[in-house]
């Protein structure tokens, strides 16, 4: 296989699995890259030995001997270059393939507040949920969740612990032209993201996707968010993580809904200029041929 490429990008998290095609990448004279979307150390705080050995292996050997990185973020791209800063990266954003969504898909339910993520999240969704609840809203929430069936299970035995006037929906396996429906047709897209190191570093894909929807997102001003989003132009966003505020965001998107669309529309015209895969191809090419 690598015999037939020049190239080798990588996208797994595992040091040893890392390792081990660094090696053979070497041996076949192949220049091998890694991309970075989460802050390693943040993903992994088991104090374990075996957690602290792979820790070591990511920043001793991984960043030391791999040819390239493309790190999501700049808080990802300042900790690479704090680590070896001749190790050459090019910081890539979030992007997405925007004319997947260009068709009207109809869906089974209207007038909702969306959440798509994974259930192993339980801290942003939990936040979702309780700010979703503390006030009585006309829209229902529905969360599009995936994970194992731990994970699930706990979200959802936390909504059933709730009342039962508040109408929250989980979905999960939806095929992606059903997501996408999904998408296109929510009063708003969730995705509060909290101040710490985690969450600062990283910059959720499902962004791009949400500003190829149309609709208007509700996130937090930090981090990445903050670098391209502005509140009340092409989102929505809070300043603190709060449910009070993000609440007040719910109920802003119900009582302005020429609002909420027109900040929606400014978030695809930004989502089509800078998180369009398209742009991103030539730029990758550049960087590889640049090792």
């Amino acid at each position: 296989m690598f015999s037939s490429y020049d190239y080798v990008i990588i996208s797994s998290r595992k040091p040893i699995y890392i390792l081990g095609h660094i090696v053979i990448a070497k041996f076949r004279k192949k220049k091998i890259t890694l991309t970075i979307v989460e802050d390693y150390r943040s993903m992994n705080v088991d104090s374990s030995w075996s957690s602290n050995i792979k820790t070591k292996l990511y920043f001793n050997y991984v960043l030391k001997y791999i040819d390239g990185v493309f790190p999501i973020s700049t808080i990802i791209a300042g900790d690479v270059i704090r680590t070896n800063k001749n190790l050459p990266f090019l910081e890539l954003p979030i992007f997405t393939n925007f004319e997947n969504f260009e068709e009207n898909i109809k869906v089974n339910e209207t007038s909702y507040f969306l959440f798509c993520g994974s259930a192993g999240y339980f801290d942003t969704i939990k936040f979702i949920i309780d700010s979703y609840t503390i006030s009585l809203l006309d829209s229902k929430l529905i969360l599009i969740i995936n994970g194992n069936k731990d994970q699930i299970e706990k979200v959802l035995s936390y909504i059933n612990s709730l009342p039962t006037n508040y109408e929250i929906i989980c979905k999960s396996n939806l095929g992606y032209r059903n997501l996408v429906g999904y998408y296109k047709n929510a009063k708003a897209l969730l995705i509060p993201l909290n101040p710490n190191k985690k969450d600062t570093a990283r910059f959720p894909h499902k962004i791009a996707e949400y500003c190829a929807s149309r609709r208007p997102i509700i996130s937090s001003n930090l981090g990445e968010v903050k670098k391209f989003f502005e509140h009340k132009k092409n989102a929505l966003l809070i300043d603190n993580y709060e449910i009070t505020e993000f609440n007040s965001l719910l109920r802003f998107v119900e009582e302005n809904p020429i609002s909420a669309d027109e900040i929606g529309m400014r978030s695809y015209q930004l989502g089509y200029e800078v998180f369009n895969y398209k742009r991103y191809g030539p730029k990758i090419i550049e960087f590889l041929e640049s090792l």
